[in-house]
């Protein structure tokens, strides 16, 4: 399989948070038949070990994966049954990311990683936050002056 640069494995760890995600790039590259016919590796052979994590309100999944060496996150995506356990999950709205810092599909595994599938925001965090503190500031209103 070809890797596409994103980045690339040696820098891969400062330069992650920039990587924008389209969906037609999560779509080609799960389509992608060289990312469809990686398998799991002997057991005597070397291997990554990678999870991947799916949280929702509700509970959460975790798969473990073996991967050969080189392998990347389309592949773990594929191998872990994920798409097959949630087939209704959009991986462009909310994205992947190892370890917290969003990635791209063609992004080199290392041994260890853990690769987290997000969910699309519901509500922007700077509205929350600014309604929170409208929130507060009227309670501090409240408690100063008394209700109107």
């Amino acid at each position: 399989m070809t890797v596409q640069p994103d980045g690339g494995a040696a820098g891969r760890r400062a330069t992650r948070g920039s990587i924008s995600q389209s969906g037609s790039v999560w779509v080609s590259a799960l389509t992608d038949p060289a990312v469809r016919n990686v398998a799991q590796p002997d057991v005597d052979a070397p291997a990554l070990l990678v999870s991947l994590c799916y949280v929702w309100p509700e509970g959460s999944w975790t798969q473990s994966v073996r991967m050969p060496p080189g392998a990347v996150v389309a592949q773990a995506v594929w191998l872990s049954g994920f798409l097959t356990e949630f087939p209704n999950i959009d991986l462009s709205t909310g994205g992947i990311g190892i370890f917290g810092q969003l990635c791209g599909p063609y992004e080199v595994l290392e041994d260890g990683d853990r690769l987290e599938v997000y969910r699309a925001l519901h509500f922007d965090p700077q509205e929350s936050r600014f309604r929170r503190v409208q929130h507060k500031l009227k309670q501090q209103r409240r408690e100063k002056f008394g209700p109107r």
